[in-house]
């Protein structure tokens, strides 16, 4: 992983199960049901903790097969810029 996008997400003030499925999506796409199953937390937990981290830019859809949708990580630093609040700022 790029050092950059590490050094963001650490300065980010995320629960640790946000970090936790943060990381998992970084290894490969999954689908909410995977991550329930991985983590061992309720699903509801996990639709919110997605939810979360779509609302800062952190991770998109992947692709859909039928109903599922599966998520990862967004890790190019280019990305991430355009959801930065206006406060916080990012060498590229």
């Amino acid at each position: 992983m790029n050092e950059k996008y590490l050094d963001y997400i650490a300065r980010l003030d995320l629960k640790a199960y946000e970090y936790r499925i943060l990381l998992l999506l970084a290894v490969k796409p999954y689908t909410p049901t995977q991550i329930v199953n991985e983590l061992g937390v309720m699903k509801q937990n996990v639709n919110r903790y997605i939810q979360s981290l779509k609302g800062l830019g952190l991770i998109e859809v992947d692709r859909i097969e039928g109903r599922n949708k599966f998520y990862k990580s967004v890790t190019d630093i280019k990305k991430l810029k355009e959801f930065l609040p206006g406060q916080t700022t990012m060498k590229i």
